[in-house]
């Protein structure tokens, strides 16, 4: 493949798979801003989320709800301002700034924590708007349980 990420349309439905490890930078604060993807793969997820005409479905390696790794493992958010961009695509989506002019769900799917779980978060000033987060790590399977599921 000449390019990392992917595009696939399933109408009504649209899915991203944002590659955010195979052209991250080394890490280092005395060299910001480090790279999380390339500027074109940015664009081609800027230019996705504007063109959405129903729900989103972005994939990512990493779930964005992290607080900030280290050095044995950095997590998205230790690449800003990229990472902050990133927010604002999918804010961007929620608020409706499309092509539309409408709001757009998006569902985020990750893995790599070793953990499945549900996020569900709000953005402030839009009631009643959700983003959803799905973590899906095989490990997940792994036991003991040592708890259950949470139902609301």
């Amino acid at each position: 493949r000449e390019r990392p990420w992917l595009r696939l349309d399933l109408p009504p439905a649209s899915f991203f798979l944002l590659d955010t490890r195979s052209q991250r930078q080394e890490h280092d604060r005395s060299a910001l801003p480090n790279r999380l993807t390339s500027a074109e793969q940015e664009q081609a997820l800027r230019t996705w989320q504007k063109s959405l005409t129903g729900p989103g479905f972005l994939v990512l390696g990493q779930p964005p709800f992290l607080p900030d790794g280290d050095w044995r493992d950095y997590t998205l958010s230790n690449f800003r301002p990229e990472f902050d961009r990133l927010m604002e695509i999918i804010e961007d989506s929620l608020r409706g700034k499309n092509d539309e002019g409408r709001p757009h769900d998006l569902v985020l799917i990750s893995g790599d924590i070793h953990t499945a779980r549900h996020v569900r978060a709000t953005i402030s000033g839009l009631p009643g708007r959700r983003l959803h987060e799905l973590v899906t790590s095989p490990a997940s399977r792994v036991g003991p349980f040592l708890s259950g599921p949470s139902i609301e």
